[in-house]
């Protein structure tokens, strides 16, 4: 009986661990989602500002950040039993099926969500500075 007590006891500590990691795992989502959605609204106005650019450089700026937001967007992992709205870019609306490998353990699941938020946090920079560079030279 004791033994069946601890096996219990253990569970629970380990399935409320891995409710914090998953919890964890979808605030960080949620948030680098957000900044998808920036992303996407300053990589429409680039669009826009550099169609009338001879610069090939910056041209090549504008189609380099585009594709690396695209090469995000497509490796965004969901995080287990976490509902949302799917994501959109460039005016299409993705319903790719983004789920985590059942492999995937919580705390892999949460390193998968910081990394993703942290690339998305250098792609906004990213557009950023080439949303101001366009502008300073359309001036």
């Amino acid at each position: 009986m004791r033994k069946l007590f601890i096996l219990l006891t253990f569970t629970a500590c380990t399935s409320s661990q891995n409710e914090k990691l998953n919890e964890q795992s979808m605030e960080i989502h949620e948030e680098a989602l957000q900044i998808g959605k920036q992303i996407n609204k300053k990589m429409d106005q680039i669009t826009m500002e550099s169609e009338a650019l001879s610069d090939l450089i910056l041209q090549d700026s504008v189609e380099s950040l585009k594709q690396d937001y695209k090469d995000w967007a497509s490796s965004i992992v969901e995080v287990p039993n976490h509902e949302h709205d799917h994501h959109s870019h460039e005016g299409h609306n993705h319903h790719l099926n983004h789920s985590p490998s059942p492999d995937l353990t919580p705390e892999m699941v949460l390193k998968i969500q910081i990394e993703l938020k942290r690339k998305a946090e250098k792609l906004n920079t990213r557009a950023e500075k080439l949303l101001e560079i366009i502008k300073s030279e359309k001036k």
